[in-house]
């Protein structure tokens, strides 16, 4: 995004979670142009000492717990740490 379009939403939010989702959402009413696309990848950390209670990380190792077999856990699974929109 331009540094233009980022101030003019308002930049990040001092906010506990989805700061990144509230920031899409500002760029949104601002009538930025925004392309989605499901083709790019990420590799994301599997530790499970997440700080923020409703973000990313709570929301990795809920997901670890309800794919992953019983008894394993994401943090000793290396295979897990990707996770694909």
């Amino acid at each position: 995004m331009s540094a233009w379009a980022y101030v003019q939403a308002g930049g990040f939010l001092p906010l506990e979670t989805s700061e990144d989702v509230a920031l899409v959402d500002a760029l949104e009413r601002t009538g930025a142009r925004i392309e989605w696309s499901a083709a790019p990848r990420v590799v994301t950390s599997a530790r499970t000492d997440f700080r923020a209670k409703k973000g990313f990380g709570a929301t990795l190792l809920e997901v670890s717990r309800r794919y992953l077999p019983t008894g394993t856990d994401a943090a000793d699974s290396a295979d897990t740490a990707a996770i694909a929109a």
